[in-house]
């Protein structure tokens, strides 16, 4: 919290520009609005059991394909931080 009040204020606003709002409108309301105006349709249980269950196999499976680098970030913990 220190952090935050200890802030720079005209560090911050140099920050700020037009373009920043821009891009957040952009690339973020926009997007955002367009996804809720979209229909939702009524589905069975099946199809979010079956998405649910995808993403924790695809979990699983990038755990183990990088279960080597584990020991790596162990070892050079000092290091990162």
């Amino acid at each position: 919290m220190g952090n935050v009040l200890n802030t720079n204020t005209h560090e911050v606003l140099g920050f700020l520009s037009v373009k920043l709002f821009v891009f957040i409108v952009v690339f973020g309301m926009l997007p955002g609005y367009i996804i809720y105006k979209i229909p939702l349709k009524n589905s069975s249980k099946k199809a979010p059991f079956l998405a649910i269950l995808a993403l924790v196999f695809i979990f699983i499976a990038s755990a183990l394909a990088n279960a080597k680098n584990w020991l790596w970030f162990d070892k050079h913990a000092k290091f990162i931080g």
